[in-house]
């Protein structure tokens, strides 16, 4: 059996636990592990400020990285006011910290600069907006995000990471509570408190699609890939459009070696977030499992142009796909980068190999 599989599993077990692939980085290792200051400011979408007048509104968003910051005049009591939290969470979804923002719509977060985190803000008045695929070391480190005041003209049911069910906007506040404690215990690695809190939110609101998702992955991580499985394609029934549960349920058939299936997820996945990173290198692998190779070199090489620091094993798929396709001299690359990025990885023998055999083919 080629050493790829026999490592496979291991790889996939990992990757559930974390919400991402752990090798293959861009950044220098010194360079990642570095603690930098990530600045967020929030401005409303209608001009006004955080020092102007409060109005009611609800959950959602349009949000976009700029450089630069917006700034209203000093009103930390308006700010208290709104009520709005902004969470940092990581590439998974589990909350790492949880800041009000000052009277001039800032909030400064502490994070390590290789890292990918996610950005959410919500309060009672304003639009929930979501902002995946921060990455501090590739310029994300002033970000400005526009707010959206419920009830105001030209409300979307759509963030930054695709369309948001309407039944998610109806989330009692006791639900949402409940799953905000889940993401802290979650993040504190209490599985136990996290599951109770994820499951008394569904008790609350069965409708709300984030517990679903959030109790399939303590499920996962506690064995019971049946029960993950359940709970992801219960969160995609109240959600079709929720990326993150589809690639979660890509991840499970993966491990379980139903790569058809999985490939499927990926593809459903992709359909609200195109450039999503951790989708797109399921997709390379579930493609080429699958038997698509042509579908594993089109992933790779939409990974390609976007961020993909943590997805060396995309690399290494790919490259087998374009051997099974007759196109050496692109696989050399891939398994070039890949040994770049990821040297120590289990695979990395096995990729060696196959660049010595490549390079030294009969014309």
């Amino acid at each position: 059996m080629p050493r790829y599989f026999k490592h496979f599993a291991t790889f996939l077990f990992l990757l559930l636990l974390t919400g991402t692939t752990l090798e293959g980085q861009i950044v220098s290792a010194q360079s990642a592990n570095r603690i930098v200051n990530m600045q967020i400011t929030l401005a409303f979408d209608d001009g006004s400020n955080f020092s102007g007048s409060i109005s009611t509104g609800q959950n959602q968003p349009a949000a976009g990285h700029e450089r630069d910051t917006t700034a209203g005049q000093p009103s930390s009591d308006v700010a208290a006011n709104l009520q709005i939290h902004v969470q940092l969470q990581d590439s998974f979804g589990a909350n790492l910290d949880e800041k009000s923002p000052n009277g001039e719509g800032q909030v400064l977060f502490t994070v390590r600069n290789g890292g990918s985190y996610r950005i959410r803000v919500r309060g009672p008045d304003i639009e929930e907006t979501v902002l995946d695929n921060v990455e501090p070391a590739l310029g994300d480190r002033m970000l400005n995000i526009r707010l959206h005041r419920k009830g105001a003209k030209g409300s979307l049911a759509t963030t930054g990471s695709g369309v948001v069910a309407a039944k998610r906007l109806k989330a009692p506040p006791a639900a949402v509570k409940e799953v905000e404690k889940g993401d802290k215990a979650l993040a504190a690695g209490d599985l136990p408190k996290a599951r109770q809190s994820f499951e008394k939110a569904i008790e609350i609101y069965p409708d709300y699609d984030i517990p679903y998702n959030n109790l399939g992955v303590i499920l996962m991580q506690t064995g019971d890939a049946e029960g993950g499985r359940r709970a992801f394609e219960k969160a995609i029934q109240l959600n079709e459009n929720f990326t993150r549960a589809y690639t979660n349920l890509a991840r499970i058939e993966l491990s379980g070696q139903h790569y058809s299936e999985a490939d499927k997820a990926v593809v459903k996945a992709l359909v609200n977030e195109p450039l999503n990173a951790q989708a797109l290198c399921l997709g390379v692998q579930a493609a080429y499992l699958s038997g698509r190779l042509d579908g594993a070199v089109s992933y790779a090489k939409t990974l390609h142009t976007i961020s993909h620091k943590e997805c060396a094993i995309g690399h290494y798929f790919a490259a087998r796909a374009l051997i099974g396709n007759k196109l050496p001299d692109q696989a050399i690359e891939e398994l070039e980068m890949f040994l770049k990025e990821a040297p120590t990885d289990t695979n990395a023998p096995d990729a060696q190999l196959k660049l010595e055999q490549l390079k030294h083919r009969q014309p």
